[in-house]
């Protein structure tokens, strides 16, 4: 009886001492909101050479993990098609407001940056789908809708060294002045981030903002 004691102590030990050097990668998702301005700059995020601008972007905002800000660039291409009010031949139409003539665009390239106000850890990820609408039907300012903003995550720094994932937006906003190239907008923003941490990720709040 005694050995199978000594068997099962030295068994549940060596256990104990696997189990100890076994490193489960942790998970966490971030539900965050975020208000912000963004602009044009000369920019070509998706390297085809065709269009030159996209729009820059900050903001801040509260999110399950504290308060972060964020700092971005997109670039968007309209859509063959018709509908589009300013160009009805050439431009899809979607369907904004009260308004079926929005003009459609679709975001071809693009990362941001996100950092946590209370620890400086950064994430980064590149934008890889989504979809603009805007309002050109009447004057200043136009309204716009970006659904459906999808993007990988690249990595980031602190607590989130290595940390892979992928990260869903909505927005919307209004473009305040616009010379017909460049242009000034606000914006609100809701994201949902799925991270996979290769240690433990930072602990958030079991709720949503």
């Amino acid at each position: 009886m005694r050995s199978i004691r000594l068997l099962f102590s030295l068994a549940l030990g060596l256990l104990v001492c696997f189990v100890a050097k076994t490193v489960w990668a942790g998970t966490l998702t971030i539900h965050q909101k975020a208000s912000g301005s963004g602009q044009s700059v000369i920019l070509d995020t998706d390297g085809d050479n065709v269009l030159h601008r996209s729009a820059l972007g900050n903001s801040a905002g509260t999110s399950n993990i504290g308060p972060f800000t964020l700092r971005g660039v997109n670039e968007t291409d309209p859509v063959s098609g018709t509908g589009c009010s300013f160009a009805p031949t050439t431009i899809a139409g979607c369907t904004i407001d009260s308004t079926t003539h929005g003009c459609e665009f679709h975001i071809v390239g693009g990362a941001q940056v996100r950092r946590s106000n209370d620890s400086g850890d950064l994430i980064f990820y590149k934008l890889t789908d989504g979809t603009a609408c805007i309002n050109f039907t009447s004057g200043l300012p136009f309204d716009f809708t970006n659904t459906g903003i999808t993007a990988t995550v690249l990595g980031g720094t602190g607590g989130f060294a290595g940390v892979t994932g992928s990260v869903t937006t909505d927005s919307h906003g209004q473009i305040l002045v616009s010379d017909g190239v460049d242009s000034f907008a606000w914006f609100e923003a809701t994201s949902e981030f799925n991270l996979t941490c290769p240690g433990e990720c930072p602990e958030g709040e079991d709720l949503q903002n």
